[in-house]
């Protein structure tokens, strides 16, 4: 799985998108899709009306995509890796099966005619397009159709009415009830698995793994309990994320910077190796003019100034190892810290522990100071100067599942537009937004020299014509 901002599905593999559900109550059906799109990220998929599902579906077929994957408004992730790499694995069994598509299957075989509940769906496009892209049709319709005569299981994942699976005929080793041909109100997908039956396609429950990586929040029935569990649940994430301490980091230690941009300033989030490496990046043989480590976890700021204290290998693996040990097994953390260490030393010190140490030293004279950045931007701009140029490493402050549980990506974007637009006067300088949904970037200066806030996630290019002028 990848690591840090970038997404884990390898298109045109496998298509997702969020189902922007029917709910009259516009202000909670925001609020579900905020919270499902934010427990995706890094996955930013596109929000697609349920009228326009078989137009963006028959589209991914077009473009290369084997697979479509929906995820309904209200789905609650309790892990975007988790759920992804469980995605594959559904697919390969959906192949394995030679089955349409994986979905919560709903059948009562004395009651309504068999649907897919509307939070989650497989889809097989290379096997939709053989059926000639039959609607999915709309949740709880009022159409009467005629379903054909068909097996499930005689097992459930619960209840009585979630076979493992529905077909035109008998499965091998497996115990199955008939269903005889039926005539009733159609669900969601109601019709397109008539037509599977017809053509001999298999329809599949989706899988008790991929299941256990999500809840939801059932909005249709509003703020009921399941959608109060899953507030709570943010909650407690958001909470654990204040004390939460990043020993090590999960993206590049060095970061790109327009050619010329020598800094005078750091301010820097505090999270791992990354203010020391860019300390060395920047300041390799001269004294920083001023430091600056800014977090909104009082925890990760007394890890750096522990951190930065190490005087000798043994003593900062000792440091990281002791940090690791408060969320990993003791044997975990002293084999995480020795591996680390060497790898880190190696990509960000060149090699030599000394440009470590010397790095180190220079970040004992930081200034230490708690802000949290999205709430409190004018404490982040007090600490620009006109004549000092500043790198300002902000990391996903403004592109995490944390903040996109705070405000939505859209907030977001007008936060950083603000910020930036903010610093510009800070500093007396233009400020340049980088023209990128995906990524958070300003230069500064009419050379775009004069000062830099990043994600810093790798960009190698500072073309005038992708930066707009706040």
């Amino acid at each position: 799985l990848a690591a840090g901002q970038e997404s884990n599905l390898t298109l045109p593999e496998i298509a997702l998108a969020v189902v922007a559900d029917k709910i009259s109550d516009s202000a909670l059906l925001n609020e579900a899709l905020n919270f499902t799109s934010a427990s995706l990220f890094p996955e930013k998929p596109p929000v697609i009306q349920m009228n326009d599902l078989d137009l963006w579906l028959k589209r991914q077929f077009q473009q290369g995509s084997k697979f479509a994957s929906l995820v309904g408004s209200g789905t609650f992730l309790k892990s975007s890796n988790l759920f992804v790499l469980e995605l594959f694995k559904a697919a390969t069994k959906l192949m394995a099966a030679d089955a349409l598509l994986a979905g919560h299957l709903m059948h009562r075989p004395s009651g309504e005619l068999p649907f897919l509940h509307e939070q989650f769906l497989l889809l097989d496009l290379n096997k939709w397009s053989r059926l000639g892209f039959p609607s999915l049709g709309e949740p709880y319709g009022s159409v009467n159709i005629e379903f054909p005569e068909h097996y499930r299981s005689r097992e459930n994942i619960h209840d009585d009415y979630t076979p493992l699976w529905m077909a035109s005929k008998v499965l091998e080793n497996t115990a199955e009830l008939k269903v005889e041909k039926k005539i009733g109100s159609e669900g969601w997908c109601t019709a397109l698995m008539a037509r599977a039956i017809q053509a001999n396609q298999i329809i599949l429950n989706v899988p008790l793994p991929l299941r256990h990586t999500k809840k939801f929040s059932y909005p249709r029935a509003g703020r009921d309990w399941q959608y109060l569990e899953i507030q709570q649940e943010i909650k407690s994430f958001l909470s654990w994320e204040t004390n939460n301490v990043y020993v090590v980091n999960n993206e590049p230690l060095c970061v790109a910077a327009p050619e010329g941009f020598i800094p005078d300033q750091l301010i820097s989030v505090s999270a791992g190796f990354k203010p020391a490496a860019l300390v060395h990046q920047f300041w390799k043989g001269r004294e920083p003019k001023e430091l600056n480590i800014i977090d909104f976890s009082k925890p990760a700021l007394d890890y750096m100034q522990e951190l930065v204290h190490g005087s000798d290998p043994e003593s900062i693996k000792s440091i990281m190892r002791n940090w690791f040990a408060r969320t990993k097994p003791e044997s975990a953390a002293r084999q995480l810290a020795n591996d680390y260490f060497d790898s880190i030393v190696k990509e960000a010190f060149e090699g030599d522990f000394g440009y470590m140490l010397e790095a180190f030293k220079k970040l004992r004279h930081a200034k230490y100071l708690q802000i949290d950045m999205l709430s409190n931007p004018a404490s982040l701009c007090a600490l620009l100067k006109p004549e000092l140029k500043p790198y300002f490493w902000h990391s996903n402050a403004f592109s995490s599942n944390a903040s996109l549980y705070l405000r939505s990506a859209e907030q977001l974007r007008e936060a950083y537009a603000s910020l930036a637009h903010a610093a510009s006067k800070s500093l007396k300088q233009p400020a340049w937004v980088l023209n990128n949904e995906g990524t958070f970037e300003v230069l500064f200066g009419e050379d775009k020299t004069g000062g830099v806030f990043s994600a810093g996630y790798g960009r190698t290019s500072f073309e005038k014509e992708q930066y707009n002028r706040v």
